[in-house]
């Protein structure tokens, strides 16, 4: 898991209320990512399951994401954070998710784009806002973003609640725009921006912008068609 996913993740449990109990999807931790990867210390006190394809560290339940074993309706919230580009059919996963969650249920994702191929065990697919869209048509709100370049953002994420938010959705919008840039940036020291600023100006204007880039959020609240705003 990437730094920057981890702290949407945090800024999410911190601002919205997460209906229990929360389903991770993709909740392998694989060898060096145990720290950053447990996301179990973000959502305290709250009823937390660990799913993953294979058994291993995070791990309390053996599922397969596309046919999940779960009886509809029992997932308060759904985290399926970097797992959708090593699933072979995203669309059914996230209908599977869709299914599963309580009526007032939340679904989370996260998942790249300007990314090295990781295989873990296998990485199928890259998405773009436009994709998190239609992943998350069914949801009565979503709210969808994108971390990173406007041309090639590395991060794309979503937030679909499945009935009506209540006002929620726009504080966590609000909140999202406000804290993503200023927390994210503070992960990269000033010695590293500094060279990313000099390499595009002096090196490779293309390559190093999108370095320069990288904590520039853009996020979006979209509402089902006929549903009133």
């Amino acid at each position: 898991m990437r730094p920057a996913v981890r702290q949407l993740i945090a800024i999410l449990a911190e601002t919205m209320h997460a209906p229990e109990p929360v389903f991770e999807f993709g909740a392998l931790q694989v060898d060096d990512q145990q720290a950053i990867a447990n996301l179990r210390p973000l959502f305290p006190g709250v009823a937390y399951v660990g799913c993953d394809a294979r058994p291993g560290p995070g791990v309390d339940r053996v599922l397969d994401l596309e046919r999940l074993d779960l009886a509809s309706g029992l997932v308060g919230t759904a985290i399926v954070a970097e797992t959708l580009e090593h699933v072979r059919d995203p669309i059914r996963a996230v209908d599977e998710v869709a299914r599963v969650l309580q009526p007032d249920g939340v679904a989370i994702l996260t998942s790249c784009l300007d990314f090295k191929i990781h295989a873990y065990p296998d990485d199928y697919w890259r998405f773009t806002p436009s994709a998190f869209r239609h992943l998350l048509r069914d949801f009565h709100t979503a709210i969808v973003g994108a971390q990173g370049h406007p041309a090639f953002p590395h991060t794309i994420f979503g937030v679909g609640f499945r009935g009506d938010p209540a006002g929620r959705d726009a504080a966590l919008v609000d909140a999202l725009r406000r804290r993503m840039p200023i927390e994210c940036r503070l992960g990269a020291r000033a010695t590293k921006r500094a060279k990313w600023f000099l390499g595009e100006h002096l090196i490779a204007k293309r390559l190093f912008r999108r370095l320069r880039h990288r904590d520039d959020v853009e996020v979006r609240l979209h509402r089902r068609a006929g549903t009133p705003n």
